[in-house]
């Protein structure tokens, strides 16, 4: 494991659930960056694609080498990726989904398990023709990027196979979930900075809020738990791979990303100080440079 950088931080604060509970409603009012860090939320139009049968709802933009940006529990390409979307299209095509069964997208009967989520992705990326594009997630989205290096060259539930990925870049990932989190007085929080949360409060007023309980319920009962990525599954990840982390993370300290830094063959660690759990909304041009900078070698 190579690190690349590290820092001391300070502790978050967010709501419980962003990752396992995952409401987008509770994340907003809760959003921080520091003033030396802030980038405005800037969202190209929004398109959609049929990938088997479904609609998948995405945000392209720019061109150049891919990159596929996954996002988490809190359901929204839109929070999640807003502020980096823009920057990050100056060199690169960048392609955030909504997941399957979040948002815009269509919310189907399905197990909404890993083999889910990858299919679906796998089919964007097919559709949009990518060819073997860099992909990040954050969160719970971590978690699906993990299965999905796993999977590609392997079959699809939509039918073919899953196609391959250049690189891979964990973020905060949600990968070894052991059950529900706790119930108290004092939950963990995610982000650090309460200070943006006027203007994500202002960015996003008056948006739709789109009911995603029925895959929240279904990730959260079951399939992120029973398909946890153990160290022996972290293991067999060949695809060359960054584990970024916030610092102040008190949803999953920094101490569990760079463990699973040290299980994948090969990977580098990159610590950004002063976030919690969510790095492309509290520390964007850290995680920007982080990103980019992996992405070039």
């Amino acid at each position: 494991m190579k690190t690349i950088s590290q820092a001391a931080g300070r502790h978050s604060l967010s709501r419980r659930g962003l990752i396992v509970a995952g409401a987008a409603t509770a994340l907003a009012p809760s959003l921080g960056c520091a003033q030396a860090d802030a980038l405005p939320w800037r969202l190209p139009e929004m398109k959609t694609l049929q990938i088997g049968g479904q609609s998948i709802a995405y945000y392209d933009q720019g061109s150049g080498p891919a990159i596929v940006l996954v996002h988490g529990m809190s359901g929204s390409a839109s929070l999640e990726w807003g502020r980096v979307i823009g920057p990050l299209s100056r060199d690169f095509r960048v392609v955030a989904p909504f997941q399957i069964g979040f948002g815009p997208s269509s919310q189907p009967d399905l197990p909404y398990d890993a083999e889910t989520f990858v299919s679906y992705l796998g089919g964007l990326i097919t559709a949009l023709g990518l060819d073997r594009p860099v992909m990040v997630g954050e969160s719970f989205g971590g978690w699906v990027v993990g299965h999905y290096a796993l999977a590609q060259g392997g079959p699809s539930r939509l039918g073919g196979t899953v196609p391959a990925i250049s690189k891979l870049v964990i973020v905060d990932g949600a990968l070894q979930i052991k059950g529900p989190p706790p119930a108290g007085p004092n939950p963990p929080r995610s982000i650090n900075d309460p200070a943006i949360g006027a203007q994500a409060g202002a960015v996003f007023e008056g948006r739709p809020r789109p009911d995603n309980s029925l895959v929240t319920s279904r990730v959260v009962g079951g399939s992120i738990i029973r398909q946890s990525l153990d160290d022996a599954r972290l293991a067999q990840i060949k695809t060359p791979t960054l584990v970024i982390w916030g610092d102040a993370d008190e949803l999953f300290p920094a101490e569990r990303g760079r463990a699973y830094a040290q299980v994948i063959p090969g990977a580098r660690f990159s610590l950004i100080a002063g976030s919690g759990h969510i790095p492309s909304v509290e520390r964007p041009q850290a995680f920007l440079k982080a990103l980019t900078d992996f992405v070039r070698t």
